[in-house]
């Protein structure tokens, strides 16, 4: 893949890691239907309204947390690797290495078993190669490097959303029950209804770390949210442009406060000690003349020395 004189690989966007992330984890409603089935409606809606508290967003907070931390290439792998050292980073490598093989295969076949439904006289043949064929589709768009799959990712996930968004909206339309009864089925434990479809509902909410294999291919996206969307009110880029030619050493720094009501307050006085014309001086408009409005059509007031500095 050919890039530019003196530019490195291209970068996955923070538009495309989102949608990579729902491609790699899910890419879909798959394996609902067997859920239900086991498990009934309305145990299957509890566990799928429960189980991203209690285990998902553990589990992609802690990845967020020390892919900011150590945005290396090999993600986990490189982390359990520098907490425990090589034989249990080589272990946890190699087992995730057998269960990312066995999803992917897993997600071929459900592929196949799909397309049945419009080529009812698919032969066990073809079934077997139509899946072999989506498995070295992905190698060939992974070969072509994280950019390419991550626009894949978008335009895909895009139309998988568009049915079962107008087949949600259809439903509502006709919503005539409550969706949690039978909430498991007749005559079933609720046990074992609940370990039927417990492991199919972690298989569809996990695999958050997966994406960590690829930090250092991602655009560091709080520092590029940051200046896209606060240059405005302050030139967070020239000021770190400008740093650098003084050859600082950059150091972590970590705000610590008592609860989260306290975060406005904090923010107050932050933006208090950087500018002390307070928060409305960084909604004020600068003229062309050197002076500030306060809008359009509003008074003016002089520049002063203490401005121009």
């Amino acid at each position: 893949m050919s890039h530019g004189a003196g530019s490195g690989p291209r970068k996955a966007t923070i538009l495309q890691l989102v949608f990579m992330t729902y491609a790699v984890i899910c890419s879909g409603p798959y394996g609902l239907e067997e859920m239900v089935s086991a498990s009934g409606p309305g145990l299957t809606m509890l566990v799928l309204l429960v189980l991203p508290v209690v285990y998902a967003a553990p589990i992609s907070l802690a990845c967020a947390e020390l892919s900011a931390r150590f945005p290396i290439e090999g993600g986990y792998y490189r982390w359990v690797r520098m907490a425990f050292g090589d034989f249990v980073g080589y272990t946890a490598a190699w087992l995730v290495w057998l269960t990312m093989f066995a999803t992917n295969a897993a997600f071929a076949v459900l592929f196949s078993n799909y397309l049945r439904y419009f080529v009812p006289d698919l032969s066990p043949t073809a079934h077997f190669w139509v899946a072999v064929a989506l498995v070295w589709m992905g190698v060939a768009f992974n070969y072509r490097g994280i950019s390419l799959v991550g626009s894949a990712s978008v335009v895909l996930t895009v139309l998988i959303f568009i049915p079962f968004l107008l087949l949600t909206l259809f439903g509502l339309l006709k919503w005539r029950m409550s969706p949690f009864v039978p909430f498991i089925p007749p005559g079933k434990p609720l046990g074992l209804a609940l370990s039927d479809g417990f492991l199919i509902a972690m298989w569809l909410y996990g695999g958050f770390e997966k994406m960590t294999v690829s930090a250092e291919e991602v655009e560091d996206p709080a520092r590029a949210f940051l200046i896209q969307r606060l240059s405005r009110f302050y030139d967070f880029q020239g000021l770190f442009r400008w740093k650098r030619k003084f050859n600082p050493e950059f150091e972590d720094r970590y705000l610590i406060y008592p609860h989260a009501l306290a975060l406005p307050r904090i923010a107050l006085a932050l933006v208090r000690a950087q500018s002390p014309g307070g928060l409305r001086s960084y909604f004020r408009r600068e003229e062309p003349n050197g002076r500030e409005g306060h809008g359009s059509g509003g008074a003016s007031e002089p520049a002063t020395a203490g401005d121009a500095a």
